[in-house]
């Protein structure tokens, strides 16, 4: 499902969140910026989909996989699980990570390894800043945020 990169973000509720920004929400109709990543990015976001025992990252899990809006296969993005020695696959979620502004969250597809890798699709600086930063022994929960946030915009806030 496509939504404009920094644009607010109403995927999965009906509102209209302006602390949560979209990130990497592509399709085969509207251009998007493409740049080979550097390994380093690629590993911090894999250890936010891993998360620790205070840091989970992903909300809205689907119980289906969808095809790539890009290319059309039928994989999800993998991630090596080093403990098991196997892929793991991570395309039935989002994934939300807190920016390095108090309060505000960018929001992407779980699928959003395989857009940068296999895609060459670059987000934002600020977006890679917010990743840089996350500190995985500091608490956060993508699904009480979302909820929080749910709570907040029920009590006055119009629909999208």
């Amino acid at each position: 499902m496509y939504r404009e990169e920094l644009s607010n973000y109403h995927c999965a509720s009906m509102f209209i969140f302006e602390e949560v920004l979209c990130v990497g929400w592509l399709d085969k109709k509207h251009p998007f910026k493409q740049k080979v990543t550097n390994e380093k990015y690629i590993e911090k976001l894999t250890e936010i989909y891993w998360g620790s025992e205070v840091f989970d990252s992903f909300v809205n899990i689907y119980r289906c996989l969808d095809t790539c809006d890009l290319c059309g296969t039928y994989d999800s993005t993998k991630v090596y699980d080093k403990e098991s020695r196997s892929l793991i696959s991570f395309n039935e979620a989002e994934i939300w990570i807190p920016s390095i502004k108090e309060g505000v969250y960018y929001a992407s597809p779980s699928v959003l390894i395989h857009y940068i890798q296999d895609h060459q699709y670059s987000p934002p600086k600020e977006y890679w800043n917010a990743v840089m930063n996350v500190d995985l022994e500091k608490r956060f929960n993508a699904v009480e945020t979302n909820q929080e946030l749910i709570d907040k915009y029920r009590n006055g806030k119009t629909f999208f």
